[in-house]
């Protein structure tokens, strides 16, 4: 929602914003616009892709953005990537059916896991703690190592152009996890790069 106070002095506009957004249940952040005094609040449906802005004043609920990511590979080795930053590495990617936490930054928007697995029940699952997040055929995967697009971007980078990637696959379709996550591969035996762009 977005609420104009021309009419007054920076610091009360920037006040009234914070008001607006505290007296609100569903109000979990606000931006406040120093250049116009334009008040922007966000309630739950919008919060995976609130960005910082220059020029800008940001202020959000903490305990609203942030999640916790579990994945659940099958014996296998993995790379995350969260907005093109490899996150460190994870010691129990190769058990049996491991489920790693991760915590997902409120503002990530692009989500990049490299899974290399020789067995043949190969798949990754994964879900976050609100169910915001969670593998389904919305991702996409690629089966081969991928070139950098027309930009130079790596496969990982949140900008990657992966629209001619195709879909990721229902490897189980009798198995459905929490929130409805699903077991996801690609269309191949050993490798899988998946991604998915969460501010689509």
């Amino acid at each position: 929602m977005h609420t104009a106070f021309e009419n007054e002095s920076e610091s009360k506009a920037l006040l009234l914003c914070s008001l607006a957004c505290a007296s609100s249940t569903q109000c979990i952040a606000f931006n406040f616009y120093h250049d116009s005094y334009l008040c922007e609040t966000f309630d739950s449906k919008p919060r995976a892709c609130f960005i910082y802005i220059e020029n800008c004043s940001h202020r959000y609920l903490a305990s609203s953005f942030n999640r916790n990511l579990s994945v659940n590979i099958n014996f296998g080795f993995a790379t995350l990537y969260i907005d093109g930053e490899q996150q460190p590495n994870i010691s129990n990617w190769n058990m049996n059916a491991a489920t790693n936490k991760i915590s997902v930054p409120f503002n990530a928007k692009v989500i990049a896991i490299e899974v290399l697995n020789f067995l043949q029940k190969n798949y990754i699952q994964a879900f976050s703690d609100d169910g915001y997040i969670k593998t389904d055929t919305t991702w996409r995967c690629s089966t081969l190592p991928p070139t950098l697009d027309s930009n130079n971007n790596n496969w990982f980078d949140p900008e990657y152009d992966d629209s001619s990637w195709p879909p990721a696959i229902n490897v189980d379709t009798n198995f459905k996890g929490y929130y409805g996550s699903l077991r996801i591969w690609a269309d191949n035996r050993y490798d899988a790069f998946c991604r998915k762009n969460l501010c689509i």
